[in-house]
């Protein structure tokens, strides 16, 4: 009966710990800054937040005020900037190396702006083909 007991309370434990661990989502915050989610599926999250009906595009808070949206071309930003909205995914302004190579920037701070831009350039580019591919179906769509 004791083995039985102590079985149950750790099988409870373990299926709790997995339970919180599944239930945690990917963008669980450190420090109170959305830039440091656990960025790890820009495909998944850009399909899930489609199907919300969110098609506001990714954006990188740049130092000056400017914003960067990866995977878009120049000549699309504003358009899309008034038909879907943008969302900015750094919380704190970060400064594009391309945009000033003199200055020399932290390793950590290189890599975490990279990352970003790769997240955000794979979003964007999948909800692009999410809305295009919407569109087209739309094209197609018989209609009396």
């Amino acid at each position: 009966m004791k083995k039985r007991r102590v079985m149950i309370i750790v099988v409870s434990w373990l299926m709790a710990m997995f339970a919180v661990a599944s239930d945690s989502s990917r963008y669980t915050t450190e420090y109170g800054d959305r830039s440091n989610h656990r960025l790890t599926s820009p495909v998944l999250d850009a399909k899930e937040a489609y199907a919300q009906g969110n098609t506001r595009f990714l954006a990188i808070k740049l130092t000056g005020g400017q914003l960067l949206l990866p995977g878009v071309e120049v000549q699309k930003v504003e358009g899309i900037r008034n038909q879907y909205g943008i969302r900015e995914i750094n919380a704190h302004p970060l400064s594009d190396p391309a945009l000033e190579p003199e200055q020399k920037i932290k390793t950590d701070a290189l890599r975490h702006f990279y990352k970003l831009k790769r997240y955000a350039n794979r979003y964007n580019l999948v909800l692009l083909k999410l809305i295009k591919a919407e569109k087209l179906e739309q094209q197609r769509r018989y209609r009396y």
